[in-house]
């Protein structure tokens, strides 16, 4: 299933969120989360009856538009949910730009940063390793965070996957974490990956 933002525009959508058949199929539940730009896609996952949902945020950050703003709404809305926050985020920022790197820190980016910190969000992304390669660049500006309220959040991994053909000039995201169902026998381990945005 391909799910798409909840606010529509005349133009095609910069973001969607890939459902596996074979994960839906494993899960209680699963609703989109109203978001008013068509830059950012929301779901929220229930994985087992009555269990707290699970926040899937994937975003883009349109050049000159106010969508890191917004972001730091949805981060403050969510604040004690468990929050998957990922994304095209166009931002340049000390905590992960690649070594070398001239470009300056705007704003909005750095008082994202302080929202992600104070609402105690991790960048589980790796930091330093370029995820899109332009002309005689490459930046750090595809992005992974994990809000501690997710279970198993401080044993996650992720990583840039170059194992994924894509013909985008973004470098996909790999992110290895642990899901437990209310089923001992019912566990299992999810990979979840990030397409890149810029196809």
């Amino acid at each position: 299933d391909t799910i798409y933002p909840s606010t529509h525009t005349d133009t095609y959508p910069y973001t969607a969120i890939y459902i596996l058949k074979s994960f839906k199929e494993n899960i209680h539940g699963i609703d989109n989360i109203d978001i008013p730009t068509a830059n950012v896609t929301g779901v929220r996952v229930t994985f087992n009856a009555g269990s707290q949902p699970v926040n899937f945020i994937n975003v883009y950050n349109k050049h000159d538009s106010q969508t890191l703003v917004l972001v730091r709404d949805l981060v403050q809305r969510f604040a004690n949910q468990p929050t998957h926050l990922l994304g095209d985020f166009n931002a340049h920022h000390p905590a992960w730009n690649p070594a070398g790197y001239e470009g300056t820190t705007e704003l909005e980016t750095e008082e994202l940063v302080i929202q992600l910190l104070q609402n105690n969000y991790s960048m589980v992304s790796a930091k330093g390793i370029p995820t899109r390669y332009g002309y005689n660049s490459a930046t750090t500006i595809d992005l992974y965070w994990l809000s501690s309220k997710v279970e198993h959040y401080d044993s996650a991994f992720c990583s840039v996957d170059d194992e994924i053909d894509t013909t985008s000039d973004h470098r996909p995201l790999h992110l290895f974490m642990k899901v437990e169902y209310a089923d001992a026998e019912n566990r299992k381990r999810w990979n979840l990956k990030r397409k890149p945005t810029g196809m």
